[in-house]
């Protein structure tokens, strides 16, 4: 973020809490797509929000508590995991034609762990399936 932006933010953070523009910036947070405010639009900035931290624990529950037929979460490497798991977070802002193209860049590594899935239906099909059980 420029020196500009981060001004421009908190000029308009004091005009999101004037109570005369209250529920301006209240309306632009739900109007836009990424939940900005008034500030973050007029200097095109972005909300960023920070996962909590996974702990072993956590992790050690989830591949227990795997069913068989997730079987295939264990197949899938480090790197496409992550891929998937970004993907997933991020595939509702994603026009149809990158998602496409994102399924072409990993689609060997999706036909290794959903073949059947990949070759009737195609390698974005498999994707967004993997999202969705993300």
């Amino acid at each position: 973020m420029s020196v500009a932006q981060a001004v421009l933010r908190n000029l308009f953070r004091i005009v999101d809490f004037l109570p005369a523009f209250y529920g301006v910036g209240m309306v632009a947070i739900f109007w836009s797509n990424r939940d900005q405010r008034l500030g973050d639009l007029v200097a095109g900035t972005l909300v960023v929000r920070e996962r909590g931290a996974v702990r072993l624990r956590d992790l050690e529950a989830e591949v227990a508590s795997a069913s068989p037929s997730q079987g295939w979460r264990r197949q899938l490497s480090p790197e496409l995991r992550r891929f998937v798991v970004a993907y997933a977070q991020r595939r509702r802002q994603l026009p149809a034609g990158r998602r496409a193209e994102l399924a072409g860049q990993v689609e060997a590594a999706l036909r290794a762990v959903l073949p059947e899935v990949v070759a009737t239906e195609g390698a974005l099909a498999a994707l967004e399936r993997l999202a969705v059980e993300a």
